[in-house]
């Protein structure tokens, strides 16, 4: 098998290299054997991919089509997270067996009734996964620069709009708080307490506290990535 394409936890559409030449991404080098290259990215509507070789007529390319789903999102979303819940409840099963559990036996019933003794395991939080619908930056002012996508708009007050981030090596998801500059601007000089809520926000460790990881400088706009 040259490469593996998959759906994460999180919804998000993944490839993972698993070859000894590599797998060309969206212009990154993914490749499993060596550990010289990091082995999965994340996958778009658009994305392409390209199984290398040294002759350049045997260079393979895909191109992902990723449907809209316009006019059944609805379904689709019902569809999907039944979807990520059935993962979740083999994993649970997976995981019993490899604890040396006592495990139901497989019938007639299916997987699904074979796991009913363990249909409490998987959390919750699948039934409110929702999949990655092909859209443009959600009205987003940056487009995640080589770290990002930008996957979902998450909310919007008085002095900023929050956006649903995915990164691209991982598909793990982060919070980008993107604040128009001018209106923190006093006689051309960032407002010293915008910084200070950021030196504030790096300090702070919690369960309870949305944890700062970073911030970019993009044109006319501050992102705080949450």
């Amino acid at each position: 098998m040259h490469f593996r394409i998959f759906v994460n936890k999180l919804g998000v559409v993944m490839l993972q290299d698993m070859s000894t030449n590599g797998t060309l991404v969206d212009e990154t080098h993914l490749r499993e054997k060596g550990n010289t290259k990091p082995t999965t990215r994340m996958l778009t509507a658009g994305s392409m991919i390209q199984i290398l070789s040294p002759v350049d007529d045997e260079v393979i390319k895909f191109i992902l089509r990723i449907p809209s789903r316009e006019g059944f999102v609805d379904e689709y979303t019902l569809k999907f997270q039944q979807y990520m819940r059935h993962v979740a409840m083999a994993e649970a099963w997976e995981d019993a067996a490899r604890q040396g559990l006592p495990m139901p036996a497989q019938n007639n019933g299916g997987l699904d009734q074979a796991m009913a003794p363990f249909a409490g395991v998987p959390p919750a939080r699948t039934i409110s996964i929702k999949p990655l619908l092909p859209h443009d930056s959600w009205g987003m002012k940056w487009n995640g620069g080589d770290t990002y996508n930008v996957v979902g708009h998450l909310g919007k007050g008085a002095f900023a709009t929050v956006y649903r981030l995915a990164t691209k090596s991982d598909g793990h998801y982060f919070a980008a708080k993107e604040l128009e500059k001018r209106r923190f601007m006093k006689n051309g000089i960032l407002d010293r307490k915008l910084d200070n809520e950021m030196q504030i926000m790096k300090g702070l460790r919690h369960p309870n506290i949305v944890q700062y990881i970073d911030y970019h400088d993009v044109g006319n706009h501050l992102y705080i990535i949450m």
